[in-house]
């Protein structure tokens, strides 16, 4: 399936996310736990908005995060991955093995990566 979501002040929460997602969000929180089995592609435009993604492994997938103005929160195993640009935090993560891409841009505003 192909999921759109567009939020605005709203808290989103999606559990057990498949198919190709895009996601849109301004001054919210969004909360997503991957399917990491049927999930085929994951796109997050962010602005004010606290994100958590939640997978069962950091390594099930491959991660191009990147943050304005604000902090990428990853588990310390892949904390080496993070980096620093000026004004952008930026994670970037590709574990061996073909994964499906999570990418993730947000301004103002954590992004959390919890797994393991």
């Amino acid at each position: 399936a192909t999921f759109i979501c567009k939020a605005e002040k709203a808290d989103v929460s999606l559990r057990d996310l498949g198919g190709s997602s895009r996601i849109t969000s301004r001054y919210g929180k969004l909360s997503i736990v991957p399917n990491a089995a049927t999930l085929d592609a994951l796109k997050v435009e962010a602005a004010r908005t606290e994100i958590a993604f939640s997978p069962r492994r950091v390594a099930d997938f491959r991660y191009d995060v990147i943050t304005t103005f604000a902090d990428i929160r990853v588990p310390e195993s892949v904390a080496g991955e993070l980096g620093r640009y000026g004004s952008k935090q930026t994670f970037t993560y590709q574990p061996t093995g073909k994964k499906v891409e999570v990418s993730i841009q947000n301004t103002y505003s954590t992004v959390s990566i919890q797994g393991e």
